[in-house]
């Protein structure tokens, strides 16, 4: 599952300002929440009044950003393990990761994952 967000790169970002990173990798951060978060409430509640995930066999989160992003921590909150990959993803990496996962996978959809 994908949570996108959109945050602009100002010039203070290209040129290293350190207080300007700090408050993307906050922003950032608080969007990998947001989506961990999420994801863990469709794990709980994966029939709603308007939504039905019956067939998904893992929510797997993701965030997505306009830009190729740093990540600045090695931790598995930062990182899926499968696969291997960081959780913070640019557009273009996002399509790339639901093509090939698409060329793998079945064509049922009980083992899908969201």
């Amino acid at each position: 599952m994908f949570e996108c967000v959109s945050i602009g790169r100002p010039l203070d970002y290209e040129i290293g300002k350190p207080a300007t990173i700090s408050e993307r990798n906050r922003r950032l951060d608080k969007k990998v929440s947001q989506a961990l978060s999420l994801a863990e409430f469709f794990r709980a509640n994966v029939v709603g009044t308007n939504f039905d995930f019956g067939h998904i066999r893992r929510f797997v989160p993701f965030v997505v950003s306009p830009f190729e992003e740093w990540i600045w921590d090695g931790s598995e909150r930062m990182w899926e393990q499968d696969p291997h990959q960081p959780r913070i993803l640019s557009a273009s990496e996002a399509i790339k990761m639901v093509e090939s996962r698409r060329s793998l996978s079945p064509t049922t959809t009980d083992t899908q994952s969201l």
